[in-house]
């Protein structure tokens, strides 16, 4: 794992959240990862891969009717011993098509995010032109 870089692990994370991968999102993480994430009108903290992934990730944020079809705007980069990454969800449910744009800054132990905040647009409405 120590092998990974942090632009690799980054798209990792990104293509992990796509397909809903449980175990794939959590090997991205140490066993004692600390997260806290920031939505509209909330705070999170998890810890651990299991807290954070299958409570947080998938079992708040994207719901088993969220399909996410699309990832755009991905980019990732360095700030020091962080690295910051940056993506933006297309997702369709029964309740709509949807953006959600998420920023996050996290810290590697060993090839593996040990420390990770998270900023969340939230679920955005998709605005056809002209509307």
């Amino acid at each position: 794992m120590a092998d990974r870089t942090p632009g690799q692990l980054g798209q990792l994370f990104v293509r992990h959240v796509v397909a809903k991968d449980h175990d794939g999102l959590k090997s991205l993480f140490t066993s004692d990862v600390d997260f806290v994430g920031l939505t509209p009108r909330r705070t999170w903290d998890a810890r651990g891969p299991v807290e954070l992934v299958d409570n947080v990730v998938f079992g708040a944020w994207f719901e088993p009717t969220d399909q996410i079809v699309d990832a755009s705007n991905v980019e990732v980069g360095q700030i020091a011993d962080r690295t910051h990454l940056t993506y933006r969800f297309l997702v369709n449910n029964p309740d709509g098509h949807w953006h959600v744009e998420q920023h996050c800054y996290f810290e590697l132990t060993n090839g593996q995010v040990s420390w990770i905040r998270t900023l969340c647009s939230g679920f955005q409405p998709v605005v056809a032109p002209g509307d």
